[in-house]
Protein backbone atom coordinates (compact mmCIF):
# COMPACT_ATOMS: atom_id res chain seq x y z
CA UNK A 1 0.00 0.00 0.00
CA UNK A 2 1.01 3.65 -0.35
CA UNK A 3 1.46 5.77 2.75
CA UNK A 4 1.03 9.33 1.55
CA UNK A 5 3.05 11.95 3.45
CA UNK A 6 1.09 15.09 2.65
CA UNK A 7 2.77 18.46 2.48
CA UNK A 8 1.29 21.12 4.79
CA UNK A 9 -0.38 22.99 1.90
CA UNK A 10 -2.29 19.84 0.85
CA UNK A 11 -1.23 20.19 -2.79
CA UNK A 12 0.92 17.08 -2.91
CA UNK A 13 2.55 14.23 -1.08
CA UNK A 14 5.58 11.97 -1.21
CA UNK A 15 5.70 8.26 -0.66
CA UNK A 16 8.33 5.55 -0.38
CA UNK A 17 8.15 2.75 -2.93
CA UNK A 18 9.60 -0.51 -1.60
CA UNK A 19 11.30 -2.53 -4.32
CA UNK A 20 12.82 -6.04 -4.38
CA UNK A 21 16.05 -6.64 -2.43
CA UNK A 22 15.13 -3.95 0.14
CA UNK A 23 15.72 -1.22 -2.42
CA UNK A 24 13.63 1.94 -2.21
CA UNK A 25 12.66 4.92 -4.27
CA UNK A 26 10.84 8.09 -3.30
CA UNK A 27 8.04 9.61 -5.36
CA UNK A 28 6.31 13.00 -5.43
CA UNK A 29 2.63 13.27 -6.39
CA UNK A 30 1.19 16.66 -7.30
CA UNK A 31 -2.48 16.44 -6.31
CA UNK A 32 -3.39 19.60 -8.21
CA UNK A 33 -2.11 18.39 -11.59
CA UNK A 34 -2.57 14.65 -10.86
CA UNK A 35 1.02 13.99 -11.92
CA UNK A 36 3.83 12.03 -10.31
CA UNK A 37 7.59 11.90 -10.60
CA UNK A 38 10.57 10.72 -8.60
CA UNK A 39 10.97 13.07 -5.66
CA UNK A 40 14.63 13.69 -6.51
CA UNK A 41 17.57 12.22 -8.40
CA UNK A 42 18.51 9.31 -6.13
CA UNK A 43 22.08 8.99 -7.45
CA UNK A 44 22.84 12.72 -7.04
CA UNK A 45 21.34 12.72 -3.54
CA UNK A 46 23.41 9.69 -2.48
CA UNK A 47 26.56 11.40 -3.77
CA UNK A 48 25.72 14.61 -1.88
CA UNK A 49 24.91 12.75 1.35
CA UNK A 50 28.10 10.68 1.18
CA UNK A 51 30.10 13.92 1.27
CA UNK A 52 28.36 14.87 4.55
CA UNK A 53 27.90 11.61 6.47
CA UNK A 54 30.23 9.14 8.14
CA UNK A 55 28.53 6.00 6.84
CA UNK A 56 28.00 5.61 3.09
CA UNK A 57 24.56 5.42 1.51
CA UNK A 58 23.57 4.08 -1.89
CA UNK A 59 21.03 5.47 -4.33
CA UNK A 60 19.00 2.24 -4.14
CA UNK A 61 18.81 2.24 -0.33
CA UNK A 62 18.52 5.86 0.74
CA UNK A 63 17.54 5.95 4.44
CA UNK A 64 15.16 8.93 4.16
CA UNK A 65 12.63 8.90 7.01
CA UNK A 66 10.98 12.28 6.47
CA UNK A 67 10.81 14.74 3.63
CA UNK A 68 9.37 18.21 3.06
CA UNK A 69 9.54 20.53 0.09
CA UNK A 70 9.49 24.31 0.09
CA UNK A 71 6.55 26.09 -1.53
CA UNK A 72 8.28 26.45 -4.91
CA UNK A 73 9.62 22.88 -4.87
CA UNK A 74 13.17 24.17 -5.21
CA UNK A 75 14.45 22.72 -1.94
CA UNK A 76 13.87 19.43 -0.19
CA UNK A 77 14.39 19.01 3.54
CA UNK A 78 15.29 15.39 4.25
CA UNK A 79 15.66 13.50 7.50
CA UNK A 80 18.39 10.88 7.16
CA UNK A 81 19.69 8.89 10.15
CA UNK A 82 18.02 11.31 12.62
CA UNK A 83 19.65 14.38 11.03
CA UNK A 84 18.11 16.98 8.74
CA UNK A 85 19.57 18.12 5.42
CA UNK A 86 18.58 20.86 2.99
CA UNK A 87 18.89 19.80 -0.64
CA UNK A 88 18.89 22.28 -3.52
CA UNK A 89 16.96 20.40 -6.21
CA UNK A 90 18.56 22.44 -9.02
CA UNK A 91 22.26 21.81 -8.32
CA UNK A 92 22.05 19.05 -5.67
CA UNK A 93 24.08 21.01 -3.15
CA UNK A 94 23.28 19.51 0.22
CA UNK A 95 23.89 21.09 3.64
CA UNK A 96 23.12 20.08 7.22
CA UNK A 97 20.09 21.85 8.62
CA UNK A 98 19.70 22.49 12.34
CA UNK A 99 16.17 23.89 12.30
CA UNK A 100 13.38 22.35 10.29
CA UNK A 101 9.75 23.00 11.16
CA UNK A 102 7.77 19.85 10.49
CA UNK A 103 4.08 19.21 10.95
CA UNK A 104 3.71 15.54 11.83
CA UNK A 105 1.47 13.61 9.47
CA UNK A 106 0.01 10.50 11.03
CA UNK A 107 -2.54 10.04 8.24
CA UNK A 108 -5.39 9.58 10.71
CA UNK A 109 -8.75 11.30 10.58
CA UNK A 110 -8.67 14.12 13.11
CA UNK A 111 -11.48 15.28 15.36
CA UNK A 112 -13.59 13.07 17.60
CA UNK A 113 -11.81 9.82 18.38
CA UNK A 114 -13.56 7.00 16.58
CA UNK A 115 -13.35 3.27 16.95
CA UNK A 116 -10.79 1.41 14.85
CA UNK A 117 -13.51 0.21 12.47
CA UNK A 118 -14.86 3.73 11.96
CA UNK A 119 -11.45 5.23 11.17
CA UNK A 120 -10.22 5.77 7.65
CA UNK A 121 -8.60 2.65 6.13
CA UNK A 122 -4.80 2.68 6.35
CA UNK A 123 -4.47 2.47 2.56
CA UNK A 124 -6.24 5.82 2.17
CA UNK A 125 -4.72 9.15 3.08
CA UNK A 126 -6.48 12.48 3.51
CA UNK A 127 -4.60 15.71 2.73
CA UNK A 128 -4.02 17.94 5.82
CA UNK A 129 -6.68 20.50 4.83
CA UNK A 130 -8.79 17.64 3.48
CA UNK A 131 -9.40 18.61 -0.19
CA UNK A 132 -7.97 15.33 -1.56
CA UNK A 133 -8.08 11.64 -0.81
CA UNK A 134 -5.24 9.46 -2.10
CA UNK A 135 -5.77 5.71 -2.37
CA UNK A 136 -4.36 2.64 -4.06
CA UNK A 137 -6.46 0.54 -6.44
CA UNK A 138 -5.20 -2.27 -8.67
CA UNK A 139 -1.61 -1.14 -8.12
CA UNK A 140 -2.32 2.47 -9.20
CA UNK A 141 -2.46 5.64 -7.10
CA UNK A 142 -5.70 7.60 -7.42
CA UNK A 143 -6.51 11.12 -6.26
CA UNK A 144 -10.10 12.10 -5.66
CA UNK A 145 -11.49 15.47 -4.60
CA UNK A 146 -13.34 15.14 -1.28
CA UNK A 147 -16.11 17.50 -2.39
CA UNK A 148 -17.04 15.20 -5.26
CA UNK A 149 -15.69 14.69 -8.71
CA UNK A 150 -13.93 11.87 -10.44
CA UNK A 151 -10.76 10.18 -9.27
CA UNK A 152 -7.67 10.52 -11.44
CA UNK A 153 -4.57 8.39 -11.49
Amino acid sequence: YVRAHWQPDGNGFWYKNNLPDNNTEYWWVNAVTASSQKAFDHIKLATALNALTDSPVTAAKLPVTNLRFDKDHRYAFLQVKNKWYKLDLKNYECTKSDSVSIMNDNSLVTGTIKSRRERQPSSDSLAPDKPWLAYLKDGNIFLQPINGGHAVH
